[in-house]
């Protein structure tokens, strides 16, 4: 739907951010990004529970992250709570 395309695309935007920003790393970055769109072709081809799989694991990612001390709490707060919100409009 609009709302999950919307929140995928704010995801996207925000790993953008914090790529230029040097918060992440190209490779970081690219790994997010590349469990995203996963999860919006999965949605695209109506395959729900494997997009949920794929946030969970985009979600996993972003809290080891967290826990290395890469990413501030607060930054991984919003991507997860974009990721959240995704699975809960699909659930």
């Amino acid at each position: 739907s609009v709302q999950e395309s919307a929140h995928l695309r704010s995801g996207e935007n925000e790993i953008d951010r914090l790529e230029d920003e040097g918060i992440l790393n190209a490779g970081q970055a690219n790994s997010l990004r590349v469990k995203l769109a996963a999860a919006g072709k999965s949605l695209e081809k109506g395959k729900k529970q494997t997009a949920i799989n794929q946030l969970n694991a985009f979600i996993n990612q972003v809290l080891s992250l967290v826990a290395e001390g890469v990413l501030p709490p607060e930054e991984g707060e919003l991507l997860i709570g974009l990721a959240e919100d995704i699975i809960l409009a699909i659930s």
